[in-house]
């Protein structure tokens, strides 16, 4: 079922595509592509709430709020996008967490990480944001992404030194 819905998407993402190539509907492509992200999202979580399948339930989840997350960038001006985007994934996250404790009500622990997590979102955006810790954030993954290769190779060869043979 989940192809069924992963294929609507791709021929609605298609049909707004064209109508906004030929300019019949005044929707820029991030609109298209948030629309559709959306409009997947929605249809998989529902799905995937009655069916019990938790991996596509947290992507599902997550697809659906980043076509929010585009429709707010644009459709509002933004001055700190990297902050707009470290609330997003923990925001993210954190609703992921609560729909798995909805999906299974005996597991406490996902009730507590998705609160955590969104009130963790709340607290950089509102109060963090302001002294200037998005921008050290946002700093230090940028040197950090020079090292990541270095990082990954060593990682591997860990990988390959520790394996049972």
């Amino acid at each position: 079922m989940n192809r069924l819905i992963f294929a609507a998407a791709v021929i609605i993402f298609a049909m707004l595509l064209l109508l906004q190539l030929a300019n019949i509907i005044p929707l820029t492509f991030d609109e298209v592509i948030s629309f559709v992200f959306i409009l997947y999202g929605a249809v998989a979580v529902y799905r995937s709430l009655s069916k019990g399948d938790r991996a596509i339930l947290v992507f599902s989840t997550s697809v659906f709020l980043a076509g929010v997350i585009l429709v707010v960038k644009s459709n509002y001006e933004i001055h700190n996008f990297c902050g707009l985007v470290f609330a997003s994934v923990l925001f993210i996250s954190g609703t992921a967490f609560i729909l798995l404790f909805i999906e299974n009500m005996k597991e406490k622990a996902f009730f507590l990480s998705g609160t955590v997590l969104i009130l963790l979102s709340y607290f950089t955006i509102n109060i963090l944001g302001p002294i200037g810790f998005l921008i050290f954030v946002n700093k230090a993954c940028n040197i950090l992404e020079n090292f990541l290769p270095i990082v990954l190779i060593f990682m591997g060869i860990s990988v390959f030194i520790n394996r049972k043979k």
